[in-house]
């Protein structure tokens, strides 16, 4: 046999007239735990907040290897046009290939 809430809570309700509560611990026992929900509520974040969590916290060597080898490579292109190596790779490397096609 299935019982409907509605008669659960009937059944409660009279539980609850037999048992004496205290008032005062009732109100206590009701203040802990809406305080107790309170820590375990997520709060809610913006969608900028959570990009700019995800950016603070995610693994930046990636980033730091690439800003590396860019800086290598500019020096790289800059020392072949200081020094003026008798190929034409400074040429291919600050005008492009469509100027030798």
């Amino acid at each position: 046999m299935i019982m409907r809430d509605s008669e659960i809570k009937t059944l409660f309700a009279k539980a609850d007239e037999q048992v004496h509560v205290d008032e005062i611990r009732k109100q206590k026992t009701y203040y802990a735990m809406i305080e107790e929900m309170e820590k375990q509520r997520t709060p809610m974040m913006s969608t900028k907040n959570i990009l700019l969590h995800q950016f603070w916290y995610m693994d930046k060597l990636f980033f730091a290897v690439y800003g590396v080898l860019i800086c290598l490579g500019i020096i790289f292109i800059y020392s072949i046009a200081i020094y003026r190596i008798e190929s034409k790779w400074d040429d291919y490397c600050m005008y492009g290939w469509s100027r030798y096609s």
